[in-house]
């Protein structure tokens, strides 16, 4: 999609989409006391309001006419069960709504993994019975039968579809085998080794379109971007402390709100054709005098990818994520970034894992880790902060390499081969009517950030 088709939504209207179905949420969530252990323990826990983890809200027809959702911009999916209409929201990161035709009111969990959601709650699930298969793109299970409403737990790879289909031995192991070529695809790329880290990023496309040829690119895009989060979670301590936390409710990563990739400007093409190899299609080009930012989004996964880069004055009106960057004189704290650590697509894995969160909760759960939170922006209908980065130290050669290019100086390698550089960071979101908008200024101090904390360090 390029970025003047881009879907936009008015403040007003979307307030009122997101009204509504913050509503309909909370009529069921009421009147279940199994919804209102989970929020609470969402909250304690994770710091996370309940809403990010809701797949859809199925209400009877006769209480919800077709042309009240139409008029606040919802659209009819082609797609639909036999007994319902769906209609979801093209801008708005809200649940999908469900207009029953028969049956009763009901509320899905979205969960990581529905096994672990149903081991975790314990035994009051022990005789609930799954629909799919493992790795078959689409498992769900009713929780409750009570009041005249019903609670489900829905675990999607990829698939908006409504119906869970078997999977035989050979389409397994090949989802296997999949999941593991992405887990384990070569990422490592000494310094100034060009060719090599040419052929990894081929090597990944490659993985891409072979496993896409056999499941289809949103299921393979899913698997891929599990492997993108154990990857950002094993280099960065508030990832797997939310991570701990999220395996003790059993519900997974459905709050994941974006991914940030930092691009050398030689490799940011080869970025973009992964990204769109995997389905995700352009949404907004954002760029200030020395920041560019390629906002992507998934149709199918619900989440966004923002591939950053640094520029240089005259380019920011132009189509920078796909034309030629010839090097800067001056390389940017991005390019610095990408020496030191290397490409986010490779070796140095996702920069900015963000997720949906209630901000003061989170600050709070982190804290009692001893895990530095930055002090939160607000703009518009969201607000924003991120951990303080992790300090990697890089290797020798990378350091080298970064003197040899004039990216540091001899004082600042020191500094680095003793404190560390700014590595990954754990980014916080708590969005307030479903609007899902980034804008350049803001990515771009997020990228400053990393040089305050890095003086701090100096000087502590």
């Amino acid at each position: 999609m390029s970025p003047a088709l881009a879907p936009s939504v008015q403040p007003v209207a979307s307030r009122r989409a997101s009204d509504l179905v913050f509503g309909l949420v909370e009529e069921l969530r009421r009147r279940s006391e199994r919804l209102q252990m989970l929020e609470a323990r969402l909250l304690d826990v994770v710091g996370s309001p309940f809403l990010p983890f809701v797949d859809h809200v199925g209400v009877p027809a006769a209480k919800l006419h077709d042309a009240e959702l139409l008029a606040l911009g919802f659209e009819r999916a082609a797609a639909h069960p036999i007994d319902a209409e769906v209609y979801r929201h093209p801008a708005l990161a809200l649940p999908a709504i469900y207009r029953l035709s028969a049956g009763r009111p009901r509320l899905a969990l979205r969960v990581g993994d529905l096994a672990d959601f149903l081991v975790a709650c314990g035994r009051w699930t022990e005789e609930v019975r799954i629909e799919g298969d493992p790795f078959g793109g689409l498992r769900r299970a009713r929780l409750t039968e009570h009041d005249g409403h019903e609670v489900w737990a829905v675990e999607r790879q990829g698939i908006r579809g409504f119906t869970p289909r078997a999977m035989n031995s050979r389409e397994l192991a090949a989802a296997m085998r999949t999941r593991e070529g992405f887990r384990r695809r070569p990422r490592y790329v000494s310094a100034s080794d060009d060719a090599t880290e040419v052929e990894r990023l081929g090597r990944c496309a490659s993985l891409i379109q072979h496993a896409r040829a056999e499941f289809g690119v949103a299921r393979v895009a899913s698997l891929f971007f599990d492997a993108e989060i154990e990857r950002f979670v094993r280099r960065n301590r508030a990832g797997r402390v939310l991570e701990s936390r999220l395996r003790v409710l059993g519900v997974g990563f459905p709050h994941l709100d974006h991914l940030v990739y930092r691009s050398s400007r030689a490799r940011l093409r080869h970025l973009m054709r992964i990204f769109e190899t995997l389905g995700f299609e352009r949404r907004a080009q954002l760029a200030t005098d020395h920041y560019g930012a390629q906002v992507l989004d998934h149709p199918e996964l619900g989440f966004s990818v923002i591939a950053e880069v640094d520029l240089a004055p005259g380019e920011r009106a132009t189509d920078f994520a796909y034309e030629a960057l010839p090097p800067l004189h001056e390389p940017g704290p991005i390019e610095r970034s990408t020496v030191l650590h290397g490409e986010s697509i490779l070796g140095a894995g996702p920069h900015r894992l963000a997720v949906e969160v209630d901000l003061d909760r989170a600050r709070a759960i982190l804290a009692t880790e001893r895990i530095e939170v930055l002090a939160p922006e607000l703009s518009g209908a969201s607000q924003e902060s991120a951990t303080a980065p992790e300090p990697w130290l890089p290797d020798v050669d990378r350091v080298d390499e970064a003197v040899r290019r004039g990216v540091i100086d001899g004082t600042r390698s020191v500094e680095i081969m003793s404190l560390g550089a700014p590595g990954s960071e754990l980014g916080l979101v708590e969005r307030f009517d479903g609007r899902r908008d980034f804008d350049a200024e803001r990515l771009e101090r997020a990228t400053q950030r990393s040089e305050a904390w890095r003086k701090r360090q100096i000087l502590a």
